[in-house]
């Protein structure tokens, strides 16, 4: 077993079952699978996937209109800049990058939410447009997410 090709064969078949193992942890680390649903929650789900992409591709087309002033407001170049200013504003603000004052509610939630409750009403409020949201003063960014932790729910790797 001290030759070359038998220690090149064993280190293979290490990696082998070590990436196997891997993948098998990662496949039972995933949250509810869609075949675990009933049907009123498929349906449910299909609901809400439908309706956000209405409201997606109403965005959309509301990004190609503002597309189009731009364009045609190119020759008024500081009408363009004041457009151009509040828009990185408003994405600053909803990147969580600027702080953000004015109006605002404040929400208490009694009874236990789990992870997929939770990002529901976070994604519920985005839709009716709020600029800015945090859960427990913890900023809620375009890239967070909830998930269930060790202990409680954590957004960002942040328990909340």
């Amino acid at each position: 077993m001290r030759t070359p090709a038998a220690q090149v064969s064993l280190v293979a078949v290490a990696m082998l079952i070590g990436l196997l193992g891997i993948g098998q942890l990662r496949s039972q680390a995933r949250p509810t699978e869609i075949s675990s649903l009933s049907a009123q929650e498929l349906s449910t789900l299909i609901e809400t996937l439908s309706t956000r992409n209405r409201e997606l591709r109403t965005g959309l087309a509301d990004i190609r209109d503002q597309l189009r002033e731009y364009r045609l407001s190119g020759s008024q170049g500081e009408s363009a800049l004041q457009v151009g200013r509040e828009d990185l504003r408003r994405i600053t603000a909803f990147a969580g990058l600027a702080a953000v004052d004015g109006q605002g509610i404040v929400m208490t939630v009694v009874g236990d939410l789990d992870a997929i409750a939770l990002n529901d009403l976070i994604n519920e409020l985005r839709n009716a447009g709020a600029e800015a949201i945090a859960v427990d003063d913890v900023r809620i960014t375009a890239r967070s997410v909830v998930v269930q932790g060790p202990l409680t729910l954590e957004v960002d790797g942040q328990g909340i």
